[in-house]
């Protein structure tokens, strides 16, 4: 026996008792968040003599003589106490993961102490993570296959770690149901073409199996660049944070952003999106790339704004193709500026989240002719948000000249039927127009909404109807009046080109919205004989006008 491994025997109880041996926690980051959404313990022993003990040189002298299982209970019961000091502090850190060792699965009371000591701390089981390595499930199959169905009904989740840095890791994807596999950091290390490959089909493969994935070791820019390009959903690695104590772990979730416990499951089915898929928005699942060249970004839509959470190389190039240097320019132009060009891709996102299928549009932006498609993948009525997959398909005038002409022809026919058109948003006290060739004034267009519609009344409208189209444009009741058909529709003498009052047809429609009110209102020519039969009821019989 060796001096350093006698050392170890000898101190090791008296370690634990005086907390030499301590857990450290390292944050585990949602990759497309930055957020902290879990920690992995790590046991560290701070020797007074000797001081820090590589976990290499103490664990395997603990597993020869049958001490790691007490070892690894007083790591699980430190986390489980990390866990209750946060939540008594109201810092809900929601999860935590902790590994065992081989040898602990053939002890007859490891699922009841495990248990058990979760339960001491009032910790709910989804928040204990089992992370095990393969050489668990080699040891004894049959045990383990009891176990983890045991943890599993439990609800606790159970992790596999070091990912392919063995010779069993895909028998061992077929044989059981892992929630999630940490990808080893022997990839990182070695950061080539290779093993971007290899990681990427490890990503790709785990998605298919609806299999959630962490890479270990990510330490640069560049890394976290391909780590999310490629749809790995955590990361854990320098980059962010090392093993920290207590004190320091502590201080790290107060500076930084912890992931509410609300949005976890929001986030875990984002993370069984597969981005490597070649057809992204269809539900079946097929072969796949190290990195898709279709242009795919991922779109969180909340509160009528649609912000890009991610967006891949090719989507990039796309929306430079549309005269946008950035992401973030493209999001000015769909969320903070009155953008008449970006209201329809608003309108197919929402209707991407209320019926979760597949919307598509086509439009025109100078010479580029441009294909959008979305989909919803996650969506929480609690967090009142969600996340849509969209692929931007661009083509040059040189390729699609005939359908950019008869789009712009289409576009001008539809235009022609109307001669005014608005979109109205009660809840903000707003309206946007979008065409008009009538010559109203302008200035209740710069007002508020129901300032609005008061002023194009007194300015715009007969006399004699104004009262009825103040009824039949009040805001407040719009939503009842056009809860069964969807729209409304009344005629009205209004200004013409040369100042004089004729009779149009004006209709309000209900435009699809998970976030707030929107209507459609528009004006439009009345044929001689609908005009004729307006005079008639307005001398005749005006109750039939309402």
């Amino acid at each position: 026996m060796s001096a350093n491994e006698q050392y170890i025997l000898e101190h090791f109880y008296e370690a634990l008792e005086k907390k030499h041996i301590k857990a450290f926690f390292q944050p585990i980051i949602r990759t497309l968040t930055g957020s902290v959404c879990c920690a992995e313990a790590l046991a560290r022993w701070e020797d007074p003599n000797h001081g820090l003990l590589s976990p290499a040189d103490f664990i395997p002298v603990l597993e020869a003589h049958d001490l790691i299982y007490r070892l690894d209970m007083a790591i699980l019961e430190q986390t489980c106490a990390m866990y209750r000091a946060l939540a008594d502090t109201q810092t809900f850190l929601h999860s935590f993961s902790v590994n065992f060792s081989r040898l602990d699965f053939a002890k007859p009371s490891f699922y009841e102490d495990v248990v058990h000591i979760v339960d001491a701390y009032q910790a709910p089981h989804e928040a204990i993570k089992i992370e095990v390595t393969e050489s668990v499930m080699l040891a004894d199959e049959a045990r383990f296959h009891e176990i983890f169905r045991a943890f599993h009904g439990a609800g606790f989740s159970v992790w596999v770690d070091d990912f392919g840095s063995g010779y069993s890791s895909l028998g061992l994807l077929q044989a059981y149901n892992f929630d999630l596999i940490k990808i080893d950091m022997i990839f990182m290390r070695d950061f080539t073409v290779r093993s971007r490959r290899l990681v990427a089909s490890i990503v790709n493969m785990a998605k298919e199996l609806d299999i959630l994935t962490l890479i270990e070791g990510v330490e640069t820019e560049e890394q976290l660049r391909f780590v999310r390009s490629i749809g790995c959903e955590a990361i854990q690695g320098f980059y962010y944070a090392k093993p920290l104590n207590s004190r320091d772990f502590t201080a790290f979730l107060a500076e930084g952003r912890i992931e509410p416990l609300k949005e976890k499951e929001y986030w875990n089915n984002i993370g069984h999106f597969n981005l490597l898929s070649p057809n992204p928005l269809e539900e079946g699942r097929v072969d796949s790339a190290m990195q898709s060249d279709i242009p795919l970004a991922l779109i969180e839509c909340t509160w009528g704004r649609g912000d890009y959470i991610f967006a891949n190389d090719a989507y990039l190039a796309n929306i430079h193709a549309l005269g946008f240097d950035s992401i973030q320019a493209l999001e000015h132009y769909f969320n903070d500026k009155i953008s008449l060009r970006f209201n329809p891709m608003k309108n197919m996102l929402t209707e991407a989240v209320l019926k979760g299928s597949v919307q598509e549009f086509d439009y025109v932006l100078g010479d580029i002719f441009y294909t959008f498609r979305a989909r919803c993948i996650a969506k929480s009525k609690e967090l009142n948000k969600a996340m849509v997959v969209a692929t931007l398909n661009t083509f040059r005038e040189s390729i699609r000249q005939q359908e950019r002409t008869d789009l712009r022809q289409y576009t001008q026919a539809l235009y022609a039927s109307y001669e005014h058109v608005n979109l109205v948003f009660p809840d903000r006290n707003a309206s946007i127009r979008v065409f008009s060739k009538a010559n109203f004034q302008t200035a209740h267009q710069l007002m508020g909404l129901r300032d609005g519609i008061q002023s194009f009344a007194i300015k715009e409208v007969h006399p004699d109807d104004r009262a009825r189209y103040l009824r039949f444009f009040d805001v407040d009741t719009l939503g009842d009046r056009l809860a069964e058909t969807g729209f409304i529709q009344q005629g009205f003498r209004v200004h013409d080109m040369e100042g004089n009052y004729v009779w149009r047809q004006i209709r309000i429609t209900k435009v699809p919205s998970v976030v707030e009110e929107v209507y459609l209102y528009t004006i439009q020519a009345m044929s001689d004989v609908s005009m004729k039969i307006a005079e008639m009821l307005v001398k005749e019989h005006p109750e039939l006008l309402e």
